[in-house]
């Protein structure tokens, strides 16, 4: 039977790690967004990473893991197979792209690295000595096909990193550090909750009174992305020069 893993419970790193990761919320919803889970509902200290991409017309998450052989980079797993998941921790992006996540060109990055990955081997790196990808020739007979290594929580850091972004510290990626958790990187300082309910109320740019009644607004599917989680009086009341109205926006995360 396979145990979906990335980091065992055995590793020190992981137990100071896991303890919030139960409390930790997020939905994803926009290309980009990294998503975690535990490994089973009694687990606090072994997880599973993957990150959300565009495929064709879907949105898919591409995710290495253990008993898939020569195909342990999965491209067609639904966002529901993680949130669903009653050890389900959350969704995460960078800080500074909560609204909407990755800008298109990063997203068109971000699968053309993916592809390439999957145009080879790939082999579930059980020791997490390659966690971002080592790639191994087939020199000798007693070795399997050549292939690319890879953990589940080095691959998410690798493809980010292979377009310019950068989720984790390094200092947890060797040393002391290693190995890099999938709870170690959905609490790096650099991500933030993935936004899912936007809450907006229309108010008068002149005295701030509400001028309807207050909107919800469900973000998961990805199709409404005009919002900033934040007041938008200077961009609709001052910069637009209309002084009329503005969105008082909120988001639930």
């Amino acid at each position: 039977m396979k145990i979906e893993m990335c980091i065992t419970p055995l590793l020190l790193a992981s137990v100071f790690s896991a303890a919030s990761a139960a409390a930790w919320t997020g939905k994803a919803s926009q290309v980009g967004d990294m998503l975690y889970k535990a490994t089973g509902s009694t687990s606090g200290w072994s997880g599973h990473a993957g990150v959300l991409y565009q495929a064709g017309t879907d949105r898919r998450v591409a995710d290495v893991t253990d008993g898939r052989d020569l195909h342990a980079l999965g491209t067609d797993r639904s966002i529901g197979s993680f949130e669903s998941a009653s050890d389900y921790w959350g969704a995460r992006r960078f800080q500074n792209q909560k609204a909407h996540g990755l800008d298109y060109s990063q997203q068109v990055s971000l699968k053309a690295r993916i592809d390439y990955f999957k145009s080879y081997n790939v082999m579930y790196d059980f020791n997490h000595l390659d966690q971002k990808g080592t790639w191994f020739p087939h020199n000798h007979w007693w070795e399997s096909a050549s292939h690319w290594e890879f953990d589940c929580v080095g691959f998410v850091e690798r493809v980010m990193e292979d377009i310019g972004l950068d989720p984790t510290a390094n200092s947890y990626e060797s040393g002391l550090g290693w190995p890099l958790t999938p709870s170690e990187q959905m609490d790096s300082s650099h991500l933030t909750s993935a936004p899912y309910v936007l809450r907006r109320t229309l108010r008068s740019c002149s005295n701030g009174d509400a001028l309807a009644a207050q909107q919800t607004i469900d973000l998961t599917d990805g199709s409404y992305t005009n919002y900033t989680c934040a007041s938008r009086y200077q961009e609709q009341c001052i910069d637009d020069g209309s002084f009329d109205a503005y969105y008082d926006e909120s988001c639930a995360d």
